[in-house]
């Protein structure tokens, strides 16, 4: 009867170890300090839409694309798919921007984009190409196959102030224009207008047309002494004033040699405290707009969606996007948001609640089942 007693105790405590196993399963925490927490993995991989040659001149190409995560941009180009040339901007982005410059009139060109995240995650286009505008006149009205992404190729005019655009019905752009000052000044300034964007004057009214008129330092709206930002002595006005473009469009100040170098002198080296902003007559005060800096090409490139005043400042600014040949990555800019390669899917607290619950049921069922076994057998 001893043994049988001990027998039936032995087989009581399997019993119980085997019932509360579950329970001890149910619940563990997933991992620590995550408790109740599943973590699945996920590796996200890198793609671009969206990437075209938005508009090609007779010495410059601007391409652009986007990417599902912030990334590096890099446009290789060259006379053949070997490519040879590139440019780079190492700062990560989803919208992309790269300005190709000292490209030869009336030439084939090809190209792809590469951009590249900081888990690693790599995209490469396919081959594309567009052919740059020859140096003949461009006659107002005549259509141009400037280039264009994936084969196709988009229709691009560079014109001079106040040359009237092809419209649709509707009041869209037909195709992208190049407007330009025409250099009069020592200093190219274009507005880039992508096509299918709509113009419209202060009142509403429709426009078919715009001009750029370089300001003479004597012109220019006043800058406050000693503020945080100085004059560079480049500014233009954007006409009719107060026109808005359904599309953004950019503002490119193009810098001869020496003028490049004397404002890099004057902004001590800094190409990050180069800007473009605008002359705000309510608040009488200068706005500061998305701006870039291609420092191969002597270009700060302005991003803007209205018409106004517009000068090229040195001084206390947002960091502009750098794009030009680099071998170096810098680290990622403050407040920079990177594809996450993992994914967790914590546990709600009701579900956790409910494990414990169940669990200390089949304990407690286990223990009754046990007792009831071994009393039993008595």
């Amino acid at each position: 009867m001893e043994m049988t007693g001990i027998k039936n105790h032995s087989v009581f405590i399997v019993l119980f170890c085997c019932f509360l196993l579950p329970s001890v399963v149910l619940v563990i925490p997933a991992s620590a300090g995550n408790t109740g927490a599943t973590l699945i993995t996920a590796r996200i991989s890198l793609t671009a839409f969206d990437v075209a040659a938005t508009a090609v001149g007779q010495d410059f190409a601007i391409i652009t694309w986007k990417t599902n995560g912030n990334a590096d941009s890099t446009v290789e180009y060259g006379l053949t798919t070997g490519y040879g040339s590139t440019r780079t901007n190492p700062f990560r982005e989803t919208n992309h921007t790269i300005t190709l410059g000292g490209l030869a009139p009336g030439t084939l060109y090809h190209w792809r984009v590469v951009s590249g995240d900081q888990d690693g995650n790599r995209y490469e286009s396919t081959d594309s190409a567009f052919r740059t505008l020859p140096t003949t006149p461009v006659v107002p009205g005549t259509t141009i196959s400037g280039g264009g992404g994936g084969g196709s190729s988009e229709p691009v005019q560079i014109i001079g102030s106040g040359i009237p655009m092809l419209v649709s019905e509707e009041g869209q752009i037909l195709m992208t224009y190049i407007v330009t000052n025409g250099e009069e000044a020592g200093f190219a300034a274009r507005v880039t207008v992508p096509s299918g964007t709509t113009i419209r004057g202060a009142g509403g009214e429709p426009i078919h047309s715009i001009s750029l008129k370089v300001l003479e330092p004597g012109e220019v709206p006043p800058v406050p002494d000693g503020g945080e930002y100085s004059f560079s002595g480049f500014s233009v006005q954007c006409l009719p004033d107060g026109a808005t473009f359904s599309k953004p469009a950019t503002l490119t100040f193009h810098l001869a040699t020496d003028e490049w170098t004397s404002l890099l002198k004057k902004a001590n080296g800094s190409m990050g405290s180069l800007s473009v902003r605008f002359y705000d007559k309510a608040n009488v005060s200068w706005t500061s707009v998305p701006t870039r800096v291609d420092p191969s090409d002597f270009a700060v490139i302005a991003t803007i969606t209205h018409f106004s005043t517009y000068g090229l400042f040195i001084g206390a600014s947002t960091m502009p996007m750098v794009t030009g040949n680099s071998t170096t990555t810098p680290p990622v800019l403050s407040g920079t948001v990177l594809p996450a390669r993992t994914t967790a899917f914590p546990a709600p607290v009701g579900s956790v609640r409910w494990m414990i619950f169940f669990s200390t049921l089949i304990t407690i069922v286990a223990v009754g089942a046990g007792y009831y076994f071994v009393t039993g057998k008595k």
